[in-house]
């Protein structure tokens, strides 16, 4: 998620240009989801969810903007689908576990899914190829 945005106050400089990005290229999933996510941070949840509905429209198999139009969802109480888009989440989250890459789900959305102490821990765990190299 776009959280560095709102901890410079430079939030609406950066929904500025991802909306101009989304004008300019109505197809690119990745600044809707971006702006999506900015617009969450924001608490703007009618635009956000408008946009991450986009995203993942432009990008079904995607599963980054699944996880944050799921997140959205769950912070308005819209639990439409509730169980499939766990059961969707968990399955990527399982593979991408196993070939120790980064998961769509961030580690503090797991704490809010009821996949227990193992299943959270493992997504809490940064793998080895996601850390930062200093």
């Amino acid at each position: 998620m776009v959280k560095s945005t709102s901890l410079l106050r430079r939030d609406y400089d950066a929904q500025a240009c991802y909306e101009a990005a989304v004008r300019l290229q109505p197809e690119a999933a990745e600044m809707q989801r971006r702006l999506g996510d900015l617009l969450v941070i924001k608490k703007d949840w009618p635009a956000a969810l408008g946009a991450l509905e986009k995203a993942v429209a432009l990008k079904p198999d995607d599963p980054e903007p699944f996880a944050s139009l799921f997140w959205a969802r769950q912070q308005v109480c819209d639990w439409r689908a509730y169980d499939a888009g766990l059961e969707r989440l968990w399955a990527d989250a399982e593979k991408r576990l196993a070939t120790r890459e980064a998961t769509a789900v961030i580690p503090f959305q797991a704490l809010t899914l009821p996949w227990g102490i193992p299943g959270r821990v493992d997504l809490g765990c940064c793998p080895p190829k996601c850390r930062v190299r200093r």
